[in-house]
């Protein structure tokens, strides 16, 4: 009752963008300023940008975080903007590194540049939620799958696959990801993952679930070749 039941109507909101907003997004953000070298060859040169991009980001998701809670649209929409504009320069910097990379190992950096789109579109359903649009499942799934989940797999695919190789030959191996992974299996997780996000990004707003059953099935094939991929660069490794 009281303040309590009406916490309950925004709790999932508020949950949902502290924990992929504000913990893994600003994170991700943060640590791909750095990890960028090794997966595409150079990093950001201004850092004050970068260091405008972080702050925006964390002050644009508390104000929004505050406009659900006091149930203000103006706070809400102000926080929203900040959010998308923190992001768009964001995407900005992530566009220009990955349109220079000089690392021929391709396929991390096409999965950074399939988050940076995914992202994008979740600030649109983001902005579109906002304006009276009911795309919040859609809205969640891109944001977990497309931006962070396709984050996450493009450095498991080069730093991840470093890390196998420095523990199986030691500190100073220097043997580079493409030289372990088989390409044909790294393009088909790549292009199956994809699918399966679309999949059920259209499947969600079309409120259909037979699509998002085939995009289940189509993740848990993605899923499964990336395992396979794997487990054949840990072989390799340590052979």
């Amino acid at each position: 009752g009281g303040p309590g039941a009406s916490i309950l109507e925004v709790g999932p909101a508020i949950h949902a963008h502290l924990g992929v907003v504000a913990w893994l997004s600003i994170l991700i953000m943060g640590v791909s300023m750095r990890t960028l070298g090794p997966i595409a060859g150079s990093r950001p040169a201004n850092s004050f940008m970068h260091r405008i991009t972080g702050s925006l980001g964390v002050a644009g998701v508390l104000i929004l975080i505050a406009g659900l809670i006091a149930r203000s649209a103006w706070l809400t929409w102000f926080g929203a903007v900040v959010l998308a504009g923190a992001f768009t320069l964001y995407l900005v910097e992530l566009a220009g590194i990955l349109r220079s990379a000089t690392v021929e190992h391709r396929p991390p950096q096409a999965f950074l540049c399939a988050a940076g789109v995914w992202l994008a579109l979740a600030i649109v359903l983001g902005v579109g939620i906002l304006a009276g649009g009911r795309y919040q499942v859609a809205y969640a799934f891109v944001g977990l799958m497309g931006w962070v989940g396709q984050m996450v797999l493009g450095h498991l695919h080069h730093i991840g696959v470093r890390l196998l190789a420095t523990t199986a030959r030691g500190e100073d191996d220097e043997t580079e990801p493409g030289e372990l992974l088989w390409l044909p299996l790294t393009w088909t997780t790549f292009a199956l993952f994809q699918l399966a996000i679309g999949c059920g990004v259209v499947g969600l707003l079309a409120n259909n679930g037979a699509a998002v059953a085939v995009a289940g099935g189509i993740g848990l094939c993605a899923w499964l070749a990336m395992s396979a991929n794997i487990a054949g660069a840990r072989r390799r490794a340590a052979a």
